[in-house]
């Protein structure tokens, strides 16, 4: 697989990366809400307590592969988490296949599955409330490096993420207090000229 900062920086072996998405997460302008609720104060997008929130973005790209990442915020006060569907856009309608930050029952841990199942992969991290982390997915097909702050915690297979297609979806469930998500950068390989 390869390592995240060589991917961001441009190229790896031959391969070389297109930033598609960077967004600073300012204006719900260009989502669909599908659940929950989402709100903006400018500088970043909230999740609102009490639902499940699931946000899709409106674009697609025909990529199997894509480097993704969001910097996201849990608040303490309460179970809560947040992560990013790395296949779940439009014109999809199955359970979109998810990897997140959960802090649920005072424990920590990065988690990937798809809803009502139980997890592919749960790797505990004591990561802290109340303050940003970058979730990143290094995707290749149906394969997912996951890493929180530039290290690597784990690596998932699942029929799920087996689309040609790369889109982001951004979801939540929280009891108090508003998980926050900044800074949505997306890249895919670039095509041969």
């Amino acid at each position: 697989m390869l390592i995240p900062t060589t991917v961001l920086t441009g190229t790896s072996g031959s391969a070389s990366w297109t930033k598609v998405i960077d967004l600073p997460l300012t204006t719900l302008t260009g989502w669909t809400t599908v659940a929950g609720t989402f709100t903006t104060d400018g500088t970043s997008f909230a999740g609102t307590a009490g639902t499940p929130g699931l946000l899709r973005l409106d674009t697609a790209y025909a990529a199997a592969a894509a480097v993704m990442e969001c910097e996201i915020q849990l608040v303490s006060g309460g179970d809560n988490y947040a992560g990013i569907m790395p296949t779940w856009g439009p014109g999809t309608d199955t359970i979109p296949f998810r990897i997140r930050m959960d802090n649920t029952g005072g424990t920590r841990a990065l988690v990937a599955g798809t809803e009502g199942n139980s997890p592919l992969v749960s790797v505990s991290n004591s990561f802290s409330l109340d303050a940003y982390h970058t979730l990143r997915i290094v995707r290749f097909g149906p394969h997912c490096d996951v890493y929180l702050d530039d290290i690597l915690q784990f690596s998932v297979q699942s029929d799920k993420v087996s689309s040609g297609v790369t889109c982001v979806g951004l979801y939540h469930y929280h009891v108090s207090g508003n998980p926050l998500y900044r800074n949505l950068k997306v890249w895919v390989p670039s095509l041969p000229t």
